[in-house]
């Protein structure tokens, strides 16, 4: 069997060859992703999900069936108060999980996203973990931390480390490619 020839200036499929000047046929061209960007997806997920448990758990417990969470506090006999300023961590964890479904796609916009979201949570929870520290130095605590500051705890370590990740993963993009 012979191949079918084609003239000159002829494609395979028989259209004819674009003109310099106009985009090649095919996916266009993308920019390479960092490669950071899969464990950027792991631990902002990962800090995801435990700022989201620690936003609903308790964090505190105090004597009297006190207990305290980002979100309420509960009183004895099952009376609780909603508070506001948990949504502030709220916010962070909706941050985190679209910035870390979105390193893929859109990697400046999702990196970015990652970063503010990672923010919000590690000040919550870096700040949780400095108040035990703070109670275990001066051994003037009445209440225990409870499952949700231990896991807001977790959060917020994990949102520093997907911070700088974040930083570094948006300094790669920024750079001009060669």
């Amino acid at each position: 069997m012979s191949q079918p020839s084609y003239g000159p200036g002829q494609q395979p499929w028989g259209q004819p060859q674009q003109p310099w000047g106009q985009p090649a046929w095919g996916p266009p061209p993308t920019r390479p992703g960092s490669p950071l960007q899969v464990p950027l997806l792991v631990l902002g997920l990962v800090a995801g999900v435990l700022g989201l448990l620690g936003s609903f758990l308790p964090t505190f417990s105090f004597p009297g069936e006190v207990t305290y969470s980002p979100l309420s506090q509960g009183f004895g006999e099952g009376d609780s108060q909603f508070l506001a300023a948990g949504l502030a961590l709220l916010a962070g964890v909706a941050l985190l999980v679209a910035g870390a479904l979105l390193t893929r796609p859109r990697p400046a916009l999702g990196t970015g996203l990652l970063v503010l979201g990672a923010g919000l949570v590690a000040d919550r929870g870096v700040g949780q973990l400095l108040t035990f520290l703070q109670a275990l130095v001066t051994r003037g605590n009445v209440g225990t931390t409870a499952v949700g500051g231990v896991l807001l705890m977790l959060a917020g370590v994990v949102a520093v480390v997907v911070a700088v990740l974040g930083v570094l993963a948006l300094t790669r993009l920024a750079r001009p490619q060669r």
